[in-house]
């Protein structure tokens, strides 16, 4: 068996985008850029993500879809 990082972010990064959170994703992704880590990795698993319907097709489109979600999140028209 081979030994494998407990905590891989990428495989956090397509869980979040499994389960709809853009928040999350869109964290790990800047996170991972802002640590000159591959962008092209990151696009890949958006590319096989996006297959879905009502996936982001982009790291731009998926940070476009954070923002919105957290605007809606912190909105006092929901509380």
């Amino acid at each position: 068996m081979v030994a494998t990082r407990q905590h891989d972010l990428y495989a956090l990064f397509a869980f979040a985008l499994r389960e709809n959170d853009w928040g999350l994703a869109d964290s790990i992704a800047s996170w991972l850029l802002d640590r000159d880590r591959n962008p092209l990795r990151l696009e890949a698993i958006i590319e096989r993500a996006s297959r879905r319907p009502g996936a982001p097709v982009s790291l731009d489109a998926l940070g476009h879809w954070a923002t919105i979600a957290d605007e809606l999140y912190t909105s006092d028209d929901f509380e």
